[in-house]
């Protein structure tokens, strides 16, 4: 009786009533009837609408738009990212050690320039963003530093302090003002371990939270902190000390849970941000979720794995540039690497497994409130919802992720000219209604479960089942010839909103906009 009334409305009455529902509920009611699918289909703002939820898009803040030049641009967009349409380059020195790329801004350490951080604003011929570049200096404060992570949103930048020795505590200032602390933060220096120079570290930021981890593997040791950075409080504190293996690995994935990676299996622990008590390793209560990755064979040797999520911090769009739309914070995709080597050999192997985002979340809902940890064999948790890719060996797979999309980008024949990139899309609603790309040879969508048997790593076949797209492209790169002296060429590779930047260790950073 209620649907039919619903029905009987005036067409105006309608289309005020259906502008209550959010995007999903949109794209639902569009399918239940011919008369709310062209209530809804004669809407620019309610296709709008669902085009942004099909594809995992936000609304911007940019008010120079009508609706109507939204969904153009939108659609263009996702277009531009099924046919990896790059419209061109750009090339920006890189003469840091250290460089980070968050909210659509790539930003670098300037040696010459003690302090100084070089800030490169990565445009969008699409969604019309502006390049623009910028020194941040550090003004009269001397803090050495060798990494450092930003949050434009809360206009911060963290700094971890360095010596020539060591790794030291990190330091929290303004964005605008980094010659003085950040206002809001109660301790601007967060106190750390010390550690050798040479570790391998890793500094995320999210919301009210920092987490820092270091990798020695000198001595085969892990850290991982979390503070609450405005009040500095050190709410979590993980080491391997209680793990067969170090620690490589970690990603925020919710405001409370963090996961981690060993080499055998993944780790989830919970934290209070609010905490008013400083945590000691010895305080942790251990992981609330565990999830075992597939044995291997006697034959073959855990290396090291590792987590991959957005940084929910890199996906936020600042007003000031004014874009029409953007990516989605939430999470929709994870990747795990794990790296093997054969007993009495070299030669490394690595497994790639892109897992949906939900299923992670719906075992970390059940986990919730147990006082035990839940442990989950691969078996149990890794069929459905995942997808296991491998390459050959002794392949150097450079990865990121971004909404549902994954980028996997390698050398192909050791040609440090050419970067072999693949953009992986799990979003079935965006493949599945655009135009067939059977004939485009860079197109492949795999829908049916697939089985890995690889000898001598892994005891059982692994079977899989998470369909997915994946548009493969040849980035020749524009970089001279005495960078490649190596095979070690490349830095790090970066999935941007508008499309891909490659790090060279030693000279720029180039950028491919779609």
């Amino acid at each position: 009786m209620l649907s039919f009334k619903l029905l009987c409305l005036p067409p105006e009455l309608l289309v005020s009533v259906l502008d209550y529902l959010t995007e999903c509920d949109l794209a639902r009611c569009s399918q239940v009837c011919h008369t709310l699918n062209n209530a809804i289909q004669g809407s620019t703002l309610f296709r709008y609408k669902i085009e942004l939820a099909l594809t995992g898009m936000m609304d911007g803040a940019s008010k120079r738009f009508s609706v109507a030049e939204k969904l153009a641009k939108l659609k263009e967009f996702s277009e531009a990212w099924t046919h990896l349409s790059f419209s061109w380059t750009r090339s920006i020195p890189n003469p840091g050690e250290f460089g980070c790329l968050t909210s659509g801004i790539y930003a670098v350490s300037r040696p010459s320039i003690p302090g100084a951080i070089d800030c490169y604003q990565v445009p969008s011929r699409i969604r019309d963003v502006q390049e623009k570049s910028w020194i941040l200096e550090n003004g009269i404060i001397d803090v050495p530093f060798s990494m450092f992570e930003i949050d434009r949103a809360q206009d911060l930048i963290v700094m971890v302090e360095t010596s020539l020795t060591a790794f030291l505590d990190l330091h929290l200032r303004s964005l605008t003002h980094p010659d003085k602390p950040h206002p809001i933060a109660k301790r601007p220096t967060l106190s750390s371990l010390e550690f050798p120079e040479y570790c391998a570290t890793t500094l995320y930021v999210q919301a009210d939270v920092v987490g820092y981890m270091v990798h020695n593997s000198g001595q085969w040791e892990s850290h991982l902190q979390v503070w609450n950075w405005k009040t500095g409080i050190k709410i979590l504190h993980v080491c391997n000390a209680a793990f067969p293996f170090a620690l490589t690995s970690f990603a925020f994935i919710s405001e409370n849970h963090v996961m981690l990676s060993l080499p055998d299996r993944l780790l989830v622990f919970e934290f209070e941000p609010s905490s008013e008590t400083d945590i000691t390793p010895l305080c942790n209560k251990g992981p609330i979720l565990q999830l075992g990755l597939p044995d291997i064979s006697d034959g073959a040797l855990l290396v090291r794995s590792s987590f991959v999520a957005h940084n929910r911090v890199t996906m936020w769009t600042p007003p000031e540039q004014d874009a029409p739309f953007r990516t989605s914070g939430e999470h929709a995709l994870f990747v795990v690497t794990q790296t093997l080597l054969r007993r009495n050999s070299e030669s490394d192997f690595s497994v790639v497994f892109l897992v949906q985002a939900s299923v992670i979340q719906s075992l970390l809902s059940k986990a919730t409130g147990h006082a035990r940890t839940q442990y989950h064999p691969w078996a149990d948790w890794g069929v459905r919802g995942t997808r296991v890719l491998t390459f050959p060996l002794d392949t150097d797979l450079y990865i990121d992720v971004r909404g549902s999309k994954a980028m996997i980008a390698f050398m192909p024949d050791r040609d440090v000219r050419s970067l072999c990139v693949d953009i992986y899309e799990i979003n079935e609603r965006i493949w599945k209604r655009q135009s067939p790309l059977g004939a485009l040879h860079d197109h492949d969508i795999i829908t049916e479960p697939s089985t890995v048997q690889e000898l001598g790593w892994f005891r059982q076949e692994i079977a899989t089942s998470l369909p997915y797209r994946v548009t493969r492209t040849i980035v020749q790169t524009q970089f001279s010839i005495h960078e490649f002296e190596d095979r070690d060429a490349y830095r790090d590779c970066f999935l941007m909103e508008d499309g891909l930047a490659i790090s060279h260790a030693d000279e720029s950073c180039q950028f491919y906009i779609l």
